[in-house]
């Protein structure tokens, strides 16, 4: 070993740095000194985005399961995203990683319960209230047409029939107001 070799902090092999301060022989060695790993995962220890997603690199970041990915598996073709079968965001465990569309992550979601969507009142773009729904359905019960509802609620006739047939606000229940 001359003077200019140096010894990889992870796996201890002797390299030539190509700067002062490198302490890794490859990418791999100083990405795999970044994981944690469990029975199952291998947990991202070191930068972690706002979404919990680990992130890679000293002068440009790269998420690290894609870095994980592109390491251990291979390369990602374009248009392509790095799936977690897992659903941690943290895990960049090549075992849990697949890739797949967006499509297919958003399918991954809905099928396995992780979707979060806004309903009701929550929604931005809604004119009614859940008592303001509840009070529709009772009102339609008793004979209150379409049209009298959409006046006196302020909304579309389709808005209505949607909600008299079951289509939307099926969250609220005449029977959940109180007298």
């Amino acid at each position: 070993m001359n003077l200019k070799d140096k010894i990889c902090r992870f796996c201890g092999s002797t390299f030539k740095p190509t700067g002062r301060s490198q302490v890794y022989c490859s990418t791999k060695c100083s990405f795999i000194a970044k994981v944690t790993k469990t029975d199952k995962c291998w947990i991202w220890s070191a930068g972690i985005a706002n979404d919990g997603y680990g992130v890679f690199g000293s002068h440009k970041s790269f998420r690290a399961h894609r870095v994980s990915y592109e390491l251990f598996v291979g390369p990602i073709d374009d248009g392509l995203i790095v799936l977690h079968s897992c659903d941690n965001p943290a895990c960049v465990n090549p075992s849990h990683l697949s890739l797949g569309t967006q499509s297919d992550n958003v399918h991954d979601m809905i099928r396995k319960g992780r979707r979060k969507l806004a309903v009701g009142s929550r929604c931005g773009s809604s004119k009614l209230t859940e008592d303001s729904v509840m009070e529709i359905k009772r009102l339609s019960s008793t004979g209150v047409g379409t049209m009298e509802l959409s006046r006196m609620f302020g909304v579309e006739r389709h808005a209505i029939q949607k909600i008299k047939s079951g289509t939307t606000w099926t969250h609220v229940d005449v029977t959940d107001r109180q007298e």
